[in-house]
C-alpha cells in the first residue's frame, strides 16, 4: 500500500513578538509597524515583513511599502522563471533539454547560480551536485508520482550525476551527455533570498525579514536595534513547533531536514534529500540540519551537504568553512553545534540534549 505524503521546505518558526507590533489602542499609532506580505513562489509560501511609517511609506525609505512589497514579489517570480525545471520554458529547462545536444546561451543570473553551484559540489565532495537532476526526476518526490525507482534506473541516474562535467563557457552552459540534468533548487531559494535583501538595500531598508518557505533571511536588526529571534523547527512535530531559538543580525538560517517532503510506500517513509552515492533517501542518523551564515544562498547549499555527509564529516565541513554556523539534530534527539553558534542558540524542549557542552 502506497500512502503519498508531501511537505515544503522546514519552516523556521519566525517568533511572533519579534515580527509583529501590536497597535497602540490608548496612545494612538505607533510612529512605525511592522507589516508583512505573504505569497506563493517557488513552490513554497513566501514572506516580507518591513516597518512602515504612517504616510505608507517603507521606514527609512522615500518608497510606498507597497510598491516595495511588489517589487520583491516581482523579483523572485522572475528568479523562479528563469530558474525553475517545473517551468518548460526556464532557462534551466532550456539547459536540460539541450544536454548531449548543444551549449545554451543563458543569462549571467543563471551562470553565476550554476557556478556557484559547482563550487558548493566541488567543497561537500559531491554530496551536495547540482546535476542531481536524474535521480530527483526519478524519484518525483513532492509530487503525484512519487515512487521507489528500480535499482537499474537508479544506477542509470547515478551515472549521469556528475558536477565536474558541467561546462560553463562565458554567457553558455553545456551538459555533455544526453539525459544529465542540472537541479538548482537547492540554492535557487537561497539566491532569491539574497537578491530580495539586495533589492530591499537598494530602497535604503535596512531592518526586513524575508521567508521564502523556511529560508529565512533577516536583513539587519530589529528596528530598536535587537536581534532577531528565530524559531527552529522540531523534526519530530508539525510545522509551526520549535525546539530551540536563535538570535541573529543581518543573518540567513536555512534548514534540511527528513520532514520537509517525502512519501510513504508500504510502511517506509522516503525523504527528498536523495544520497549521490547509491541513489536512495540519505539514512545516516541525522533528521534535520539548520545553517546560520551571512548569504542564503550559502546556508542553503551548506544543509544539505552537511546533512548528507553525516555527523563528523558535515559537523567539520561547517567548522571549518568560514563564517558558517550549524545545529545539527540526531534522530535520537540530539542537538549538536558548532562552536560560534553556541552563544546565539537557546534550547527550549527539554525532550532534545545540546552534546558536547
Amino acid at each position: 500500500m502506497k500512502i503519498k505524503t508531501s511537505g515544503f521546505k522546514p519552516v523556521i518558526i519566525i517568533l511572533m513578538f519579534t515580527v509583529s507590533i501590536l497597535p497602540a489602542i490608548a496612545l494612538g499609532r505607533s510612529e512605525t509597524e511592522r507589516e508583512t506580505v505573504n505569497f506563493f513562489a517557488l513552490g513554497t509560501t513566501c514572506s516580507v515583513s518591513i516597518d512602515v511609517d504612517s504616510s505608507g511609506r517603507a521606514a527609512g525609505s522615500e518608497v510606498q511599502a507597497d510598491e516595495v512589497f511588489k517589487g520583491t514579489e516581482d523579483l523572485i517570480n522572475s528568479i523562479e522563471n528563469s530558474m525553475s525545471v517545473n517551468i518548460e520554458d526556464s532557462e534551466i529547462n532550456r539547459i536540460n533539454t539541450s544536454a548531449g545536444i548543444r551549449a545554451e546561451q543563458v543569462s549571467q543570473q543563471v551562470i553565476k547560480v550554476i557556478t556557484a553551484g559547482k563550487n558548493y559540489s566541488r567543497l561537500s565532495g559531491g554530496a551536495f551536485d547540482i546535476s542531481i537532476g536524474p535521480l530527483v526526476m526519478l524519484w518525483g518526490i513532492g509530487g503525484d508520482g512519487a515512487a521507489v525507482p528500480s535499482q537499474s534506473d537508479i544506477e542509470e541516474a547515478l551515472t549521469l550525476i556528475d558536477y565536474s562535467q558541467v561546462q560553463i563557457s562565458g554567457d553558455t552552459i553545456y551538459l555533455p551527455t544526453r539525459g544529465m540534468r542540472l537541479e538548482p533548487g537547492g540554492i535557487a531559494k537561497g539566491w532569491a533570498a539574497d537578491r530580495a535583501a539586495e533589492y530591499l538595500r537598494s530602497k535604503n531598508i535596512e531592518s526586513a525579514l524575508i521567508n521564502l518557505g523556511g529560508n529565512v533571511l533577516a536583513l539587519g536588526s530589529k528596528k530598536d536595534g535587537s536581534p532577531w529571534r528565530i524559531g527552529v523547527q522540531n523534526p519530530d512535530n508539525t510545522r509551526g513547533e520549535y525546539l530551540g531559538i536563535v538570535t541573529v543580525t543581518g543573518k540567513a538560517v536555512v534548514s534540511s531536514g527528513k520532514y520537509e517532503r517525502y512519501f510513504v510506500e508500504d510502511g517506509k517513509r522516503y525523504h527528498h534529500i536523495l544520497s549521490t552515492e547509491n541513489g536512495y533517501p540519505v539514512e545516516n542518523g541525522i533528521a534535520q540540519v539548520s545553517i546560520i551564515c551571512a548569504e542564503s544562498m550559502t546556508a542553503d547549499a551548506m544543509s544539505t551537504s552537511v546533512f548528507s555527509l553525516g555527523l563528523e564529516a558535515g559537523l567539520a565541513l561547517a567548522e571549518t568553512t568560514d563564517g558558517v554556523e550549524a545545529i545539527i539534530i540526531t534522530d535520537e534527539g540530539n542537538i549538536y553545534l558548532t562552536e560560534g553558534i553556541r552563544d546565539s542558540f537557546k534550547l527550549t524542549d527539554s525532550s532534545f540534549n545540546i552534546l558536547g557542552e
